[in-house]
């Protein structure tokens, strides 16, 4: 028989705990940033913790940790492969472009210039002023002639200042792949229109980053908090989805009293 040891008042979330992944097939990245457990590490089994570049600000696990593009972010070790699944749970105090994961380059090479892969928060032009964000997914795609293509949605618009989960699956089969951006709080998705024509090339870049593109970008980009990220070699089902997010929403709201 064992002894059970309560603490009244006690709340271990902030510390470096074990996780056991919902959806463990495919997972390459996985993390919930804030508290004491370490900014770089990667709770996919097996797989490469992260690098931390210069000093993203830390919170606790009910605020997260604040990037600054291109200067305070993580280099994850996730390549780019022909399907994923990138989700994120975000947070944008003002206007304007939030990266949340991205392998963004203005690089020219065979492989990489133009848009990549990008999950951002984001205002479009058509509100500025308004307290207005997005959630927008893009891949990209090269036709014969060397032009990279952006491909890609944009969910519907919600108000500033509240965290959001956002999800981004993309697949690079031609004819028949799409990118789809989920909006998991306003349970909706949006899908591209169309699927990758048959005579592309599809344009993968560098490993992804959390809280930064891998080249400059215009307009400036702004700082965004961000409670979770994960990342998967595969596209999710719909229900998959449902169920990691699920998942998350219950610990936000049961643990950190957080709505995501």
């Amino acid at each position: 028989m064992g002894i059970e040891h309560i603490l009244q008042n006690l709340d271990a979330s902030e510390l470096n705990i074990g996780y056991t992944p919902l959806l463990p097939a495919g997972l390459e990245y996985l993390n919930l940033f804030g508290g004491a457990a370490p900014v770089g590490r990667n709770l996919a089994p097996g797989k490469p913790q992260a690098t931390v570049v210069g000093a993203p600000t830390v919170g606790s696990l009910a605020e997260g940790i604040k990037t600054r593009s291109m200067q305070d972010f993580i280099q994850t070790a996730v390549a780019h492969t022909s399907a994923m699944t990138v989700m994120a749970i975000a947070k944008a105090e003002e206007e304007g472009e939030h990266f949340l994961v991205s392998n963004y380059s203005t690089a020219v090479g065979p492989n990489t210039n133009g848009m990549n892969t990008t999950l951002r928060v984001r205002t479009d032009s058509s509100v500025i002023g308004q307290g207005k964000v997005a959630g927008n997914s893009i891949a990209s795609f090269k036709p014969p002639s060397g032009t990279n293509n952006a491909w890609g949605s944009s969910t519907g618009l919600y108000d500033l200042g509240k965290f959001r989960s956002l999800a981004m699956r993309f697949d690079m089969t031609p004819l028949t792949g799409r990118v789809v951006t989920n909006d998991l709080t306003g349970n909706l998705q949006y899908p591209t229109s169309g699927g990758r024509p048959a005579d592309t090339v599809a344009n993968y870049g560098e490993a992804l980053r959390i809280g930064s593109p891998t080249g400059t970008f215009s307009p400036t980009m702004k700082v965004p908090s961000i409670l979770f990220v994960a990342i998967w070699s595969r596209v999710l089902a719909d229900s998959e989805l449902t169920a990691q997010y699920a998942q998350l929403k219950d610990f936000y709201a049961n643990v950190k009293g957080v709505a995501v």
